[in-house]
């Protein structure tokens, strides 16, 4: 685990044997621009990055009540050249009072970003780069920030990640080849992001706290171009009792739920805020789909990001 962070050049931060010094490394840097994009995601296509599909470069999207990003990164040997048409956008973000800008981190020892205007115009991302292009309004509300979305009083226990990335096993002639479907909780922003690839496959992970509240709101972003019913479930469990909330699904139609905690008060006799509970999150899919699902105490809040993902999408619409 230590070697992921201080793992030199491979790792977040490159200790130096000789100084006895400790500083941060460009996957630091990228990882950093990654945190900057706005909370609710959404996939991009050559439909908006004409770049996009070509060998090497990536992208994904991110927007919130005050902010726009899009996060352009290319793992190919060669720069590429690429140019922003941005559809399904709120209309704050087309005209008026916006700052917009460009963050670049490239391959090389230097691990602060490159800053330059953002106008319009094309952009080239060098061979293995990451750039992050953000249009801010300067008149927005308070920004989706994502930090103490479920109150301050919560207390993080454990989450259970997963993934398969088991080797590749053969027996007999007969090779067993692993899924790639993964899940994991993020505790700073309190998202849960689920995987899966085509072939039917269930992705699932839980977090447990101490003091949750006791209404939960959830929204969540698929990057599907459908979510089957049912096929994305949330529910609650509580320490020391059998009893769980019934599942809350999402579909299509029905992107935020709302998760009560106090079912389990009544099915278990007693007040879960004194017990660890978990939240459990599980997606089953046919095709290949990436879900996020946004966990908020503040219904004001809950609603903001829904407002972002059902009506701001920059990409394919849902």
């Amino acid at each position: 685990c230590m070697s992921y962070w201080t793992g030199g050049e491979d790792g977040i931060l490159d200790r130096n044997n000789n100084t006895g010094t400790v500083a941060p490394t460009v996957r630091y840097a990228a990882l950093k621009l990654y945190s900057e994009l706005p909370v609710a995601h959404a996939a991009l296509s050559g439909a908006n990055v004409t770049a996009i599909g070509t060998p090497g470069l990536h992208g994904l999207a991110g927007i919130d009540s005050g902010r726009m990003g899009i996060l352009l990164w290319n793992d190919g040997s060669e720069s590429r050249t690429t140019t922003l048409e941005l559809k399904n956008i709120p209309t704050a973000f087309s005209k008026g009072n916006l700052a917009a800008s460009i963050q670049t981190i490239t391959s090389d020892a230097d691990t602060t970003p490159n800053h330059t205007a953002y106008t319009g115009q094309p952009l080239t991302i060098p061979a293995h780069s990451i750039m992050l292009v953000t249009l801010e309004k300067s008149d927005a509300p308070v920004l989706l920030d994502r930090r103490h979305s479920l109150g301050n009083e919560t207390v993080l226990l454990t989450t259970m990640p997963m993934t398969d990335r088991s080797e590749i096993s053969c027996v007999s002639g007969t090779c067993t080849m692993p899924t790639g479907h993964y899940a994991a909780y993020d505790a700073v922003r309190s998202i849960a992001y689920l995987g899966t690839i085509k072939g039917g496959h269930v992705a699932s992970t839980s977090v447990t706290y101490m003091n949750l509240p006791k209404v939960i709101y959830a929204s969540v972003q698929s990057f599907s171009n459908h979510i089957p019913e049912n096929s994305i479930t949330m529910s609650a469990s509580v320490a020391g009792c059998t009893a769980t909330t019934p599942p809350q699904s999402f579909s299509f139609s029905t992107r935020s739920q709302t998760l009560e905690l106090r079912t389990l008060d009544t099915a278990c006799g007693f007040d879960t805020s004194t017990k660890p509970v978990t939240l459990s999150f599980t997606m089953q899919s046919e095709q290949t789909n990436h879900a996020e699902i946004y966990l908020s105490a503040n219904k004001a809040e809950a609603d903001a990001i829904t407002t972002s993902i059902s009506e701001y999408n920059i990409l394919n619409p849902l």
